[in-house]
């Protein structure tokens, strides 16, 4: 069951759906994909979704030449300083430093 939450995720990460979307589609409650992460994996199923995000920001951050705006879009946040809020509470930097120091 996992690795079906993961896969969703990879999916859907973009979309910003709420942790009760992936337990329907799993047939299971927002409880239980809970606790099914972390036995599985150690961390919440909100960490697995905010992992999947903060990855694919720093991928882009570090590999591509897009404003910190784009990426935010591209990764579906409304807001840019929303995203670089998002990504300094996660990362304990902000996007522009990430990017300098990589």
């Amino acid at each position: 069951m996992g690795r079906r939450f993961v896969e969703l995720v990879e999916s859907n990460y973009r979309k910003h759906r709420p942790l009760s979307f992936y337990a329907f589609r799993l047939g299971v409650s927002v409880t239980h994909l809970g606790r099914i992460c972390r036995g599985q994996f150690g961390i919440s199923s909100q960490s697995i979704l905010h992992d999947r995000l903060i990855l694919e920001a720093k991928r882009n951050l570090a590999y591509t030449s897009a404003s910190v705006a784009d990426i935010a879009s591209d990764l579906g946040f409304r807001d840019a300083a929303y995203f670089s809020k998002f990504f300094a509470s996660q990362v304990g930097d902000t996007p522009s430093s990430f990017r300098k120091t990589f």
